[in-house]
């Protein structure tokens, strides 16, 4: 009886860890918004910035790639230790609207890295700002493959 005691509790002891640990990265984990932040946060941090445009509420492979990738446990704990990252999101609906300073900033850095207006768009800019590489469009990879391909562009360093 005692021993079946002492295994339960360990069982929930390490449950409760796991439970934790995985918030504390989703906790931890920052999407910025603006460029200079995203370059700054990169140069102090020495990681690469992970630019993703999205039309979060018209890109059906926007929204897949959120949901299957950028939301996972896996993608999370990467970028955590990996990446600094940045949002530039267009919605179309008004309700999901963004500030009209952010909707500009979002459209001058789409004018200069996104001028053929592909949604999802995935840039990878070294903490200097250089384009490092892309990834254009979303087609259903795992989380672990669209990791093996920012670890792809990556080693490609300038």
């Amino acid at each position: 009886m005692c021993m079946k005691f002492f295994v339960l509790l360990l069982f929930l002891i390490n449950c409760l860890l796991t439970i934790s640990s995985e918030e504390a990265i989703k906790k931890s984990l920052v999407w910025h918004t603006d460029l200079d932040i995203a370059l700054k946060s990169s140069k102090e941090t020495k990681k690469n910035v992970l630019m993703v445009f999205s039309g979060s509420d018209w890109c059906l492979n926007c929204i897949k790639l959120k949901k299957n990738v950028l939301s996972s446990p896996a993608f999370e704990t990467y970028a955590s230790e990996e990446l600094t990252l940045l949002l530039l999101d267009f919605p179309s609906d008004k309700v999901n609207a963004l500030p009209e300073k952010q909707s500009k900033k979002n459209e001058a850095l789409a004018e200069k890295y996104n001028k053929e207006g592909t949604f999802p768009l995935v840039i990878i800019l070294s903490p200097e700002g250089k384009v490092i590489g892309e990834i254009k469009s979303y087609i259903n990879e795992s989380p672990e493959k669209y990791i093996q391909i920012i670890k792809d562009l990556m080693v490609k360093k300038p």
